[in-house]
């Protein structure tokens, strides 16, 4: 019995070893994944410190107007410009949540068919204004919504779910780096 502990020893030595660092490398790894989301996010967060501030102040709504780079808009445009920064880095922040591992499926996808919903009959104003400031990632995700709701001529409703977590995430994964 004793031999066959002395012989089991060095092979139960390396499994140990072989799970600790198993276990180091997760951590590390989930480590990582919150640092990115943290860091993203909250840029993002400060984002929409930025729009808020500009959405509350008339004169730098004009400053906006004046300088933005896609054509000429009305002071009420510019105002709803900035309104959909704020509704888009809302579901920009559950998209990367989602792609994190920090959101479950079903909540990334109530705030991004919310945006989708509430952006659908000015998505023509959105393209041309909107999302050519930022968002190609999430714009791939809102512009397949809005096609949903063109085609069945009504809003998603909150518990469909468009793509399962393990498709979506494979499938944006290499975009979102991008993005970040």
């Amino acid at each position: 019995m004793i031999e066959i502990l002395e012989t089991m020893s060095p092979i139960l030595g390396v499994i140990t070893t072989v799970l600790a660092v198993y276990i180091a490398w997760m951590a590390f790894a989930a480590n990582i994944r919150f640092k990115k989301h943290s860091n993203y996010t909250g840029a993002i967060n400060q984002w929409q410190t930025v729009n808020q501030t500009i959405l509350g102040d008339d004169n730098l709504l004009e400053i906006e107007r004046e300088n933005h780079p896609f054509g000429t808009l009305t002071l009420a445009e510019t105002k709803k410009m900035y309104h959909y920064f704020c509704s888009l880095n809302i579901a920009r922040n559950a998209l990367v949540g989602l792609n994190t591992g920090h959101l479950e499926v079903s909540y990334a996808n109530f705030y991004i068919n919310n945006c989708a919903n509430i952006s659908f009959k000015d998505r023509d104003f959105i393209r041309i204004n909107v999302f050519p400031r930022g968002y190609p990632v999430l714009r791939h995700e809102i512009e397949k919504r809005w096609e949903l709701i063109e085609k069945e001529g009504n809003p998603i409703c909150q518990e469909r779910l468009i793509t399962s977590r393990r498709s979506f995430v494979e499938r944006v994964l290499g975009l979102v780096k991008n993005e970040m």
